[in-house]
């Protein structure tokens, strides 16, 4: 019994040496250089809270059969950091300093063992929304590799907020084969302001079971006022990527206390068949912004196919629309179309030398609706295309301008006010009733108070400012009210040593809704 007891002590003991081992460092006179430590590519561009990542690496050996020092207990080890490269979360920890020979065949691969990670801290919390680095290391010797990648964490917002979705149908083949804008707008249509979250926050757009993350879910607000609502972006759907049938499509915030849906129905006649570029042609958009006296006065596009082969090419055009320009505006109305001067019912073909391009010139937008009226702030959504060879390029344009050079807002609004006086402070309700329940924000400061005196030696002069509307914004009238109320307060100053009993004041309430007013 003796015997055989003394071999298992002396085994224990040093497992029990081998395990407090410090960490082993590889000999640095040894040529590593034929090794890579490699992710293996399943790692996604982004994911939202509850998920999990999975992180796989794989050792290459890309020459002859080699031997490698390892620590058995981890292999490798991940880091994560964030953009300021500050260490959220690393598991080296799993390394105890063990020892091996790790022999790699040639020309052979070896793959650890998947490690995961779930989007905490090191102190256990949900990691902040953001671009993060992953990092994997090997236990010993110095192979990396790494990765970015953005988290997406789930946002709580007011219940009171609205996500609203419109699709507006534009290109394609004559009334076949067209492509959708899926403008989303969010909105507060109750009766008190909405701070919005101060979290990095992007939306979730699905087409058909297939994600991809949007900008902001804000957009650039930082609150939302009373009926106000901000478009915040378009997805392009084109046809080709459309199913025969229906199309889910939902767009949903991080937790998707915010999600809406739609379905878009194809049916076996609305497809047609297009062709695509020969290998060799590509396609690209050139765009030049005018300017007049500091303000944009017009955009013009050209798009450009380009023969990087070594022979000439020829492309035909049997369509009666060599190219299209379209422009969509923020509520979803379709205020240009180039068809009128870009299609004609003619055959064309054009043949382009190698290493040469063919260029058409889109009509120039000058910043004007269909009815040549100078456009209010807004995004606007630019599609252009070649329908017969399914080119098609779309961009948003943001315009920040309260320059109109052309004005045809002709709608009559009538406007009321009211004020009351309690103990030195001034209560002012301003009342809007448009005819059009659109009321675009073209001014940040909707709305200002101006008091003066009239009958004193003192110079009072007073003026308060609401500036905290979105530019590019709009309001919308409440389908039973027809009017908005706008109210705010100011204090009327104390005088002292007055001479006169009473004292006139001039009081001057102004909105950039429509022209100004005044009242004594």
């Amino acid at each position: 019994m003796a015997g055989s007891g003394r071999p298992l002590i002396i085994l224990i003991c040093g497992l029990f040496i081998l395990s407090a081992t410090p960490h082993i460092s590889a000999d640095e006179t040894i040529d590593y250089s034929q090794l890579e430590l490699n992710l293996d590519g399943e790692i996604k561009q982004w994911y939202l809270q509850n998920e999990v990542l999975e992180i796989n690496a794989l050792l290459i050996n890309n020459d002859d059969q080699i031997s490698i020092p390892n620590d058995p207990s981890c292999n490798v080890f991940f880091s994560i950091k964030d953009t300021d490269s500050n260490l959220i979360f690393d598991n080296s920890n799993i390394c105890r300093g063990q020892n091996q020979e790790l022999v790699i065949n040639s020309d052979s691969n070896l793959e650890f063992d998947t490690m995961f990670w779930d989007f905490t801290s090191s102190e256990g919390e949900v990691i902040q929304s953001g671009w993060y680095n992953v990092e994997i290391s090997h236990s010993v010797i110095n192979l990396k590799d790494n990765i970015n990648f953005y988290f997406q964490k789930n946002i709580q917002f007011d219940n009171g907020l609205n996500l609203d979705l419109n699709i507006v149908e534009v290109g394609g083949n004559q009334q076949i084969n067209k492509h959708s804008l899926v403008g989303i707008t969010l909105s507060n249509p109750t009766s008190n302001s909405i701070q919005l979250p101060t979290e990095s926050c992007r939306l979730i757009f699905e087409l058909n079971g297939v994600q991809e993350l949007l900008n902001s879910c804000y957009g650039s607000n930082s609150k939302l006022n009373t009926n106000e609502f901000s478009y915040l972006e378009g997805v392009l759907i084109e046809s080709s990527s459309l199913q025969l049938g229906d199309n889910y499509i939902s767009v949903k915030s991080p937790g998707e206390i915010l999600n809406e849906e739609l379905i878009i129905t194809i049916d076996e006649e609305d497809i047609f068949t297009t062709n695509n570029l020969e290998n060799g042609l590509s396609s690209y958009v050139s765009k030049e912004i005018e300017m007049e006296k500091e303000h944009v006065s017009f955009l013009s596009y050209s798009i450009n196919i380009e023969n990087n082969d070594d022979v000439e090419k020829i492309i035909e055009f049997n369509d009666n629309c060599k190219f299209q320009m379209f422009v969509i505006n923020d509520l979803g109305d379709l205020i240009f179309d180039s068809s009128q001067d870009s299609c004609q019912e003619i055959f064309t073909s054009y043949s382009i030398e190698q290493e040469d391009s063919l260029s058409f010139d889109m009509p120039n937008w000058y910043l004007e609706d269909s009815n040549g009226c100078s456009i209010n702030s807004g995004k606007y959504s630019i599609i252009i295309e070649i329908s017969e060879y399914s080119i098609i390029h779309h961009e948003e344009y943001i315009h920040q301008d309260n320059y109109r050079k052309k004005d045809c807002n002709d709608d009559l609004m009538n406007t009321e006010y009211s004020m009351q006086i309690i103990e030195n402070t001034g209560y002012v309700s301003l009342s809007v009733s448009p005819q059009n329940d659109i009321l675009k924000i073209n001014n940040p400061c909707i709305s200002s108070i101006h008091l003066e005196s009239l009958n004193i030696i003192q110079d009072i002069n007073l003026t308060k400012s609401s500036c905290e509307y979105t530019l590019g914004n709009y309001l919308k009238i409440d389908d039973l009210t027809q009017y908005l109320i706008f109210e705010d307060s100011f204090q009327i100053p104390e005088i002292e040593n007055l001479s006169n009993s009473t004292v006139d004041y001039a009081l001057t309430i102004e909105h950039s809704l429509e022209r100004g007013f005044s009242q004594y």
